[in-house]
């Protein structure tokens, strides 16, 4: 008999897949301009990764992300705000501030704020 440990690493590999899959259809809804669509994937995908691997992890960061894109499409900016400006803090919490992701974040969140008006 295996012990559970050793089929981790396989399984967690399988799952971790699964969330690249659905972050891939997340994306490719987006474009499609299916954007209920994309939301419930990019969501679904980054509640796996954060579970699996945690709030640091990039490809959970960069699926938070996509999320926040996907709720702007569907007027939910306030709440994209506010998710967003959470990725922006853990971004500079692991890279300090002024790096490629970081301003890149700060971009798209100062999109965001300009979408909405002043109100956010």
């Amino acid at each position: 008999m295996r012990s559970q440990t050793a089929e981790f690493p396989k399984d967690a590999e399988r799952i971790s897949a699964l969330h690249d899959i659905r972050a891939a259809l997340a994306r490719s809804y987006f474009l499609q301009r299916k954007f209920e669509l994309a939301e419930e994937q990019a969501r679904e995908a980054h509640a796996g990764r954060l579970q699996l691997f945690g709030q640091y992890d990039l490809k959970t960061l960069g699926v938070e992300e996509d999320w926040c894109v996907c709720l702007v499409e569907l007027g939910k900016v306030v709440e994209a705000v506010e998710r967003l400006q959470s990725v922006l803090e853990r971004l500079t919490e692991k890279f300090g501030s002024g790096g490629y992701l970081v301003r890149r974040c700060e971009g798209k969140l100062a999109h965001f704020r300009a979408r909405n008006g002043a109100g956010v």
